[in-house]
């Protein structure tokens, strides 16, 4: 199945130059190749920065795609479903492949090399990078819980009694971001800056703490919002139990790769 597209994916034509040792970024080609083989494995969703007139600011609106295949010297990604974005990929120079990977974030440039076709489908040809940036201190880490298990939270507002009853959706060392429904409450109006008490539901427990507003964004369905939040006043013992929510996404994240 897809031999046409393997063949095109194999070794480079020449060893890239080494590059000095940087602890954002990864350059040996070998960890490369496995770290986008776990993206295959897993249907990471990436996103595509595209240079031109239509280039989009807020990685929400950029176009889509996912890793089909990788080789050692290139990759194959679906192709886009929009024929305008598809257009603008296939006449840039380069864009960037934004997405993240084990809690950190997943960016590299690249180029279309060329468009195949297998089973009816067309995928691009891309290169693979020299390198990639890849930082994995624990400052850079936000693991979306939301994707295979459901935290409840619940958010207040000084000057209300009733609490807002949310989903977590990211958690990192920094903040957390959460869902929140007009199915289950009224949207409330949250303001940038703006301090709540938060409560999140770990393993029967109610732990409590504060966080801080940083943006509040109405998702495409129109009855939803999402609430990033930097953390506030946060004790020992509530950054213990984040750190410990950190451990247990990526050793499921990294099981799900092996079982794959």
């Amino acid at each position: 199945m897809f031999s046409k597209i393997k063949s095109l994916l194999g070794k480079p034509e020449q060893a890239p130059r080494p590059q000095r040792e940087n602890p954002n970024f990864i350059t040996a080609r070998e960890r490369i190749v496995s770290l986008l083989n776990d993206m295959v494995y897993q249907r990471i969703v990436v996103h595509l920065d595209i240079p031109g007139e239509n280039q989009k600011d807020d990685i929400d609106d950029m176009p889509t795609t996912f890793f089909k295949q990788v080789g050692s010297a290139r990759a194959a990604l679906e192709r886009l479903e929009g024929e305008e974005a598809h257009a603008q990929l296939v006449a840039a120079e380069q864009f960037k492949v934004i997405s993240d990977l084990y809690g950190s974030p997943f960016t590299f440039q690249t180029k279309v090399n060329q468009i195949q076709s297998a089973e009816g489908k067309e995928f691009y040809i891309i290169d693979l990078p020299s390198k990639v940036f890849y930082p994995e201190s624990e400052e850079y880490r936000k693991f979306r819980i939301g994707a295979y298990k459901r935290v409840p939270v619940y958010l207040k507002q000084p000057n209300q009694e009733k609490p807002i009853p949310g989903v977590l959706d990211t958690l990192s060392i920094g903040g957390i971001s959460v869902y929140l429904s007009s199915e289950n409450t009224t949207l409330p109006y949250l303001r940038k800056g703006e301090k709540l008490n938060c409560s999140i539901m770990v393993e029967g427990d109610n732990v409590k703490f504060e966080i801080v507003v940083e943006n509040v964004k109405r998702l495409s369905d129109d009855k939803s919002i999402r609430v990033d939040c930097a953390f506030g006043n946060v004790s020992k013992e509530v950054m213990a139990v984040v750190k410990a929510m950190m451990s247990e996404a990526e050793q499921y994240l990294r099981n799900r790769a092996r079982s794959s």
